[in-house]
């Protein structure tokens, strides 16, 4: 069975920007789209038949009737090298909370900007999320060049502007630009005949060619278990642990470390569904079954030995709010990090980030819907986490309201 690679995708920018647009036109093209959903978006205009792209993902009725995207819409397809995962989210302010759970797992950010309208002050926006939740490959789509007749000094301002903006922010990222329509299809599947003075690719060929396993192999290897799975009958040999590798490389044979114990284990057998495997790799969902009698349980922890995890109990995190109700100082919150859902409070707000500049306030501790904030939480018992820079996975977490089991915020732990 061959491994396909995924590719995590966020699409970003201002509202109208034409992000859900995109994201149709791609599956369009690509042919991936059933035939329920092409009668579903066929409709009639000026006595000709049309298809309105936008609605492939603006899934919500509500999102329909009022033209603009809402919740956050999940796509997939596959390629015959790749498989794609798309996280359409949304672009009014209001909705930044959804934006963040959309990006937050995302290898690639795809950011529209409207080639009349230039830099708005939610494409900033937008981006500085980006930068915050550390996504490393940022494609800056330049959208709607068919209103501009396809003129190339208007891309090569809208170019020149961001640049300074991400110089400004003292942002450093690997940035590609890419002139398009969304609408027509220009640059997307294939470089457009409209747009010669333009001597990159496609975005459907940026995509393909992103290397998100670049690191993988250097990393140290990290397998939170979610399920312990026990055959009955049967001694506890045959226990699996099932999970999906958070970084790095496991080999069979391969000694580990387990947390919390500490305790050194070897890996007897590496299975992908039903298949035995000589060797795994991130983000792959596998059962690994250990040469030990040694018992672990939903939310432990297996490392490479030469990994450097650290036990936590007071955390620094970078949150986004998400409830209407304010942060409360020393409420008991759930805190739920990988498998393990413990108990903790906030005992301090050290400031919050003004989302369109990126300064800190430290004076102003109301952390209401959308904000972003940096906190210290106390837990009840200690976690054992690495950065969030460092890994996505064991480096976030989120808040849980246990009087009604709202999640009321996601975070970084800094």
């Amino acid at each position: 069975m061959v491994h396909k690679k995924i590719i995590r995708i966020s699409t970003a920018g201002s509202v109208d920007n034409g992000k859900s647009t995109l994201i149709g036109r791609l599956f369009y093209d690509s042919k991936k789209i059933y035939k329920d959903q092409l009668n579903e978006i066929n409709y009639k205009k000026n006595g000709e038949n049309t298809i309105n792209l936008a609605h492939l993902t603006d899934g919500l009725k509500e999102e329909r009737e009022k033209g603009i995207t809402i919740d956050v819409a999940y796509r997939y397809f596959s390629t015959p090298k790749l498989k794609f995962i798309l996280a359409d989210t949304p672009g009014h302010k209001e909705y930044t909370r959804n934006m963040v759970t959309g990006a937050s797992t995302a290898d690639v950010i795809i950011i529209l900007i409207d080639a009349e309208e230039g830099l708005s002050e939610q494409t900033k926006r937008h981006t500085i999320i980006a930068a915050l939740l550390n996504i490393k490959h940022f494609l800056i789509c330049v959208n709607k060049m068919d209103l501009l007749n396809f003129k190339e000094n208007v891309f090569i301002r809208i170019v020149h502007e961001y640049q300074q903006f991400l110089k400004e922010l003292n942002i450093e990222k690997k940035v590609q630009f890419i002139p398009i329509s969304a609408l027509l299809g220009e640059n997307i599947l294939s470089i457009s005949n409209k747009m010669k003075w333009y001597k990159g690719r496609s975005l459907f060929d940026c995509l393909e060619n992103i290397d998100t396993e670049e690191n993988v192999k250097k990393e140290a290897f990290l397998f939170p278990v979610q399920t312990v799975i026990r055959e009955e009958n049967t001694d506890i040999k045959s226990t699996r642990y099932a999970g999906q590798i958070a970084a790095g490389v496991i080999n069979k044979g391969q000694q580990v470390r387990h947390f919390p114990s500490r305790e050194l284990l070897k890996v007897q057998h590496i299975f992908n569904y039903s298949n035995s495997l000589p060797c795994a790799y991130a983000p792959m969902s596998i059962s690994l079954q250990l040469k030990s009698q040694f018992q672990l349980k939903r939310g432990d922890l297996l490392v490479a030995t030469n990994a450097t995890i650290k036990s936590e109990q007071l955390i620094t995190v970078r949150i986004c709010w998400f409830n209407e109700d304010t942060l409360k100082l020393n409420n008991d919150y759930i805190i739920k990090h990988t498998a393990n859902e413990i108990s903790g409070i906030v005992t301090t707000i050290i400031n919050k980030i003004n989302i369109d500049t990126m300064k800190a306030n430290l004076d102003d501790h109301t952390i209401r819907m959308n904000d972003v904030a940096t906190i210290e939480i106390q837990l009840s018992k200690e976690i054992f986490a690495t950065k969030y820079i460092e890994n996505k996975q064991l480096g976030s977490l989120i808040l849980i309201n246990p009087m009604n089991n709202e999640t009321v915020a996601a975070g970084m732990i800094l």
